[in-house]
C-alpha cells in the first residue's frame, strides 16, 4: 500500500521552514537545560529535546540518551528511566531499526507495569504494536494494537482510540483484509470528525480512499480523496495537500486517464519543491514514472525513477529507496538491459536485508524471479519464486485452515477404522460358530483338528493382513497430515482474499457493472492461485507414483553444475552461505535426466544449508568412474546420529537435529532423493559423525550417446 509509505514520509520529514522552527525550539530547551537545577525538571527537558530532535536529526537525538539515562538513574526515577527508554525506542523506530525499538519499548512497558501507570502502559503497548507492524510482523502487531485500544477505551481516551483504529486498519490492509481495514478506517474517521480533529480526519479519509483503490473501486477512492483535499486546503496544510495530489494522480493512472494523472503529480512536485520536502518531490517523480511505464514510454519512466531514487537517498529514506531500486530494475528488465536490472535489484536486496523487512524482500524476490524468467534461467526463477512465497506469506495465520483439514482427516481415518473393526468382528463370530459345531461332532475329531489347524493358519494370515492394512492406513494418514502442514499456509492467502471480496460485494451498495467485473476478476485470480498450489502438490506426489522411465538428454555437465551453483548461491545468500564446486570428469558431455538430477541436488544442498550455521560453506563434488556419474554434497553442520541414519530416508521423517535459523522441515527431502535415485538404478550412501558434518554421495550410470532419437531410457541401456 503506497499510502502507508506516503504517511511515513510525511511524519518523518519536515519542510525547511518546520525544521527551522524545530531547531529554534531545541535551542530554547537546551538553554533551559543548562540552567535547570531540579533533577526531575532537568530529566523532563532531556526527554523533550530528544523528542523534538527526532523529527529532523535522529543522531543528535540519540546523543542525549547516555546523559538522560544517567540522570534518571542518579535521581532513582523509575518513571524517568521508562520515559527515556520510550523516546529512544521511537528514535530507533524512525531509523527503521525495529528490533532495537522493540527492545527499548518492552523495557519501558515492564517498568510502567511495576508502577501501575495505565496511560503510560497503553502508550508503550501502542509503540510495540507499531514496531511489529512496520517490521512486517502483523499478527503480533494486531495483538498489541488491540490491547492498546482496549486500554484507551477503559480510560475514555477517544482521541488515542481513533488513532488505534487507524493503525489497525493499516495492518489489516497490509494482510490484504480490506473489509476489516475499511471497517476500522470508518471508526477512526467518525471519531476524529466527532472530536473536530480536522487534520486527522483528512488523514483517515485518505486511508479509506486507498483501501478502495486496492479493491478497484476508483470512484469511491476519488470521493474520499476529495474530502481529504478539502480539509487540507481549509487548514492550509500544504504538505498533506501534496500527498493528496500524488494519490489522486495514482487513481487516475489506474483508470487509464494519464493526462489527469500527470497533472496531479506535477502539482505535487511543485509543492514538494516549494516546501523543500524531498520526499514529496520523490513520490511525485515516482508517480510520473508509473504513468510513463504504463504508456510504454520506458526512457521517460527510467529518468523519473532515477530522480525519485536520488531524492530518497538524499533524505536517507532507505525503505522507499529500496522500492525505487526495484522499480528501476524492473524497467531495465522490460527494455532488455538485464545486467543493469541485476545491479539495481542487488542494491535493493542489500537495503532490504539491512532493514530486515519481509515485505521489501518479497518485492525483491518477485522482481528477480521475473528477471530470471526473461533470461530463460528457469532454475533461478524457481528458487526466487520459492523465496518470494516464503517472505510474502510467512506471517499469515494458518491455524483455522489447518484445524478444519485436521478434523476432516480425523473423520476419514475414524471411518476406515470402524470398517476394519466391523470386519474383524464378523470374522470372530464365524470362528466361534465353527468351533462350537466341530465340538459337537465327536466322531470327526481328527478332521476337526485338521480344519482348526488350517483355520488357525488362515486366521493368522488374516490378522497379519489386517495389521498391515492398519499400519498402511496410519502411514497414509500421517502423510496427509504432513502434506497438510506444507500446503495449508499457502492455501490460506487465496481463501482469505476470496472471502474478503465476496464480503465486500455484499456490503457495497450501488455497484456498477465495471466494479462487479473487477471483483469477479480478482476472485478468478485468487482461484487460479489456489489451483496453482494444488497442482504443485500433485507434481510432488508424482515423484513417488510416476512409472514412466527417466528421459535423458544431451548435457554439458560442467555448465549444468555451474548454472545450478549460480542459482543456489542466490538462495544461500540469505544465510551468508556459499556453494563451492569441484568437478573432475572424464568427459564433459553426457546424457542425464536433467529434471531428476536437479531435484536430487536441490534437496541435498537445501538440506545441508538448513542444518548449517550462517556463513558455513556447502561443498558439491562431481566426478566420473567408469560409466558411473557420482555427486557428493557435504556440509559442516552438526552431523547425523546413528539412530537417525537408520530412519532418515523414510517419508516425513524429521531428524533430531534442528535447522539453525528457524527454517521449516517437512521430512520429505531425503525420501524424495532416495526415490529418484532408485528410478535411476543408482545408489545413495551417507557418511556422518556428530559434530563433524555430513556427506551424501549418489551414484548412477551416465551415457555418452543417445540410443533412439536423442532419448535414452534405463530399460534400453540395461
Amino acid at each position: 500500500m503506497k499510502i502507508a509509505s506516503l504517511l511515513v514520509c510525511l511524519l518523518c520529514n519536515l519542510s525547511l521552514f518546520s525544521q527551522k522552527q524545530a531547531q529554534a525550539r531545541v535551542d530554547s530547551l537546551l538553554e533551559r537545560l543548562r540552567t535547570a537545577d531540579d533533577g526531575l525538571a532537568k530529566l523532563s527537558l532531556y526527554v523533550q529535546v530528544m523528542t523534538v530532535y527526532n523529527d529532523f536529526d535522529k543522531q543528535a537525538a540519540l546523543s542525549f540518551e547516555k546523559d538522560a539515562m544517567a540522570l534518571a538513574t542518579k535521581i532513582e526515577s523509575k518513571a524517568g528511566i521508562a520515559d527515556v527508554k520510550n523516546v529512544v525506542g521511537r528514535i530507533y523506530w524512525r531509523l527503521g531499526n525495529f528490533n532495537e525499538a522493540l527492545k527499548y519499548h518492552h523495557e519501558a512497558k515492564q517498568i510502567f507495569e511495576q508502577l501501575n501507570d495505565a496511560k503510560k502502559i497503553a502508550l508503550s503497548v501502542r509503540y510495540i504494536g507499531q514496531d511489529y507492524a512496520d517490521g512486517g510482523y502483523y499478527p503480533e502487531a494486531l495483538k498489541h494494537l488491540n490491547d492498546a485500544l482496549d486500554k484507551y477505551k477503559k480510560t475514555g481516551d477517544r482521541g488515542n482510540a481513533a488513532l488505534l483504529y487507524n493503525l489497525l486498519a493499516w495492518v489489516y490492509a497490509k494482510q490484504g483484509n480490506y473489509v476489516e481495514a475499511s471497517r476500522n478506517g470508518y471508526l477512526s474517521l467518525s471519531i476524529f470528525e466527532e472530536l473536530g480533529d480536522e487534520k486527522n480526519s483528512a488523514l483517515a479519509a485518505s486511508d479509506i480512499a486507498d483501501y478502495y483503490i486496492q479493491l478497484g473501486n476508483y470512484s469511491e477512492a476519488l470521493k474520499y480523496f476529495r474530502q481529504s483535499e478539502t480539509i487540507n486546503r481549509s487548514e492550509g496544510d500544504i504538505l498533506n495537500l501534496g500527498y493528496n495530489h500524488i494519490m489522486v494522480g495514482r487513481v487516475y493512472r489506474l483508470m487509464g486517464q494519464y493526462s489527469k494523472s500527470l497533472k496531479n503529480h506535477k502539482a505535487a512536485l511543485s509543492i514538494g519543491r516549494d516546501a523543500h520536502d524531498p520526499n514529496i518531490a520523490a513520490k511525485a517523480y515516482e508517480g510520473m514514472a508509473e504513468v510513463y511505464k504504463a504508456s510504454s514510454e520506458y526512457s521517460k519512466a527510467l529518468t523519473h525513477y532515477m530522480s525519485s531514487a536520488q531524492l530518497f537517498k538524499k533524505s536517507s529514506n532507505r525503505r522507499d529507496l529500496a522500492r525505487s531500486y526495484c522499480f528501476v530494475g524492473d524497467c531495465y528488465r522490460i527494455v532488455g538491459k538485464y545486467w543493469l536490472s541485476k545491479i539495481y535489484y542487488d542494491s535493493a536486496f542489500t537495503l532490504s536485508k539491512a532493514l530486515d523487512s519481509k515485505a521489501l524482500l518479497a518485492d525483491y524476490y518477485h522482481g528477480v524471479e521475473e528477471l530470471d524468467s526473461a533470461r530463460n534461467n528457469w532454475m533461478g526463477a524457481y528458487f526466487n519464486h520459492k523465496n518470494y512465497i516464503l517472505n510474502r506469506d510467512s506471517l499469515l495465520n494458518e491455524g483455522s485452515v489447518k484445524k478444519m483439514m485436521q478434523l476432516k482427516l480425523n473423520y476419514e481415518f475414524n471411518k476406515k477404522e470402524a470398517a476394519l473393526r466391523a470386519e474383524q468382528h464378523e470374522k470372530d463370530i464365524r470362528q466361534r460358530n465353527q468351533s462350537l459345531f466341530l465340538g459337537i461332532i465327536a466322531s470327526l475329531i481328527l478332521i476337526l483338528a485338521i480344519v482348526l489347524y488350517r483355520n488357525k493358519n488362515k486366521q493368522g494370515k488374516i490378522n497379519t493382513e489386517l495389521k498391515h492394512k492398519s499400519e498402511s492406513l496410519e502411514e497414509e494418514n500421517r502423510e496427509k497430515l504432513s502434506i497438510l502442514n506444507i500446503i495449508s499456509h499457502d492455501l490460506k492467502a487465496p481463501f482469505n482474499k476470496i472471502k474478503g471480496l465476496v464480503d465486500l460485494m455484499q456490503i457495497t451498495e450501488d455497484q456498477s457493472e465495471t466494479d462487479r467485473e473487477q471483483y469477479i476478476e480478482h476472485i478468478k485470480a485468487s482461484i487460479a492461485q489456489g489451483n496453482y498450489l494444488i497442482n504443485k502438490l500433485l507434481e510432488a506426489r508424482n515423484v513417488y507414483t510416476e512409472t514412466k522411465p527417466p528421459v535423458f538428454e544431451s548435457t554439458d555437465l560442467p555448465r549444468f553444475i555451474h548454472n545450478f551453483q549460480a542459482a543456489m548461491n542466490g538462495q544461500l545468500r540469505v544465510k551468508q552461505q556459499q556453494l563451492k564446486t569441484d568437478i573432475k570428469l572424464e568427459s564433459d558431455q553426457t546424457f542425464i535426466d536433467q529434471q531428476m538430477v536437479t531435484r536430487i541436488l536441490d534437496n541435498l544442498v537445501s538440506n545441508a544449508s538448513k542444518f548449517s550455521d550462517k556463513g558455513k560453506p556447502i561443498y558439491l563434488r562431481a566426478w566420473s568412474s567408469g560409466q558411473n556419474l557420482n555427486f557428493s554434497v557435504r556440509d559442516e553442520g552438526p552431523g547425523i546420529s546413528e539412530t537417525d541414519q537408520k530412519n532418515m530416508f523414510k517419508k516425513f521423517q524429521k531428524l533430531s537435529a534442528q535447522p539453525t535459523d528457524g527454517e521449516s522441515s517437512t521430512g520429505l527431502g531425503l525420501s524424495i532423493v532416495k526415490a529418484i535415485v532408485e528410478k535411476l538404478n543408482g545408489s545413495i550412501t551417507v557418511t556422518s559423525k556428530l559434530g563433524e558434518g555430513t556427506e551424501v554421495v549418489v551414484s548412477f550410470q551416465g551415457y555418452s550417446e543417445p540410443l533412439v532419437d536423442g532419448v535414452v531410457s534405463i530399460e534400453n541401456k540395461s
